[in-house]
């Protein structure tokens, strides 16, 4: 590890819980939107699809070569060799088009839209998700 210490290893578990959070949601909501303004003929479950099946073999791929980079280099060169990755999707990301709303809308309304359009199903799903996720977290940290 780069870094024995507790402290650092619980920011670090809090800051991929974040970042988790955030890959699943930010881009997902962005790739809608994007896919409505420049694709709308287009079927939006055939990308989900293909980033599903992307995914997938991305985390196959990662492991391999993180075991390898561990065999070659110790317990440590998994996270040193994701830092020039994590640069390059950087400067990738760098370049898109910003994804605003059009319609600038002050806080209550924005609370008063969302409290009218949720329901208990959907409710109970986001519960579901977050307790999956968190227990996800909990086991990967107490490994």
């Amino acid at each position: 590890h780069l870094s024995s210490r507790f402290h650092v290893l619980l920011v670090a578990r809090v800051v991929s819980g974040v970042a988790t959070a955030l890959l699943f949601s930010a881009f997902e909501a962005w790739l809608v939107a994007e896919h409505k303004k420049r694709f709308a003929s287009r079927d939006l479950s055939a990308v989900f699809a293909r980033q599903t099946q992307g995914n997938a073999i991305a985390a196959m791929v990662s492991g391999i070569v993180a075991q390898g980079a561990v065999y070659l280099a110790g317990y440590g060169a998994p996270f040193a060799l994701a830092v020039p990755l994590l640069l390059l999707c950087g400067f990738e990301v760098w370049h898109w088009p910003e994804n605003v709303g059009t319609h600038q809308r002050h806080l209550p309304t924005l609370l008063r839209m969302l409290s009218s359009s949720l329901n208990f199903v959907v409710l109970r799903v986001g519960l579901v998700q977050c307790l999956f996720e968190g227990s996800m977290h909990i086991f990967i940290f107490l490994w």
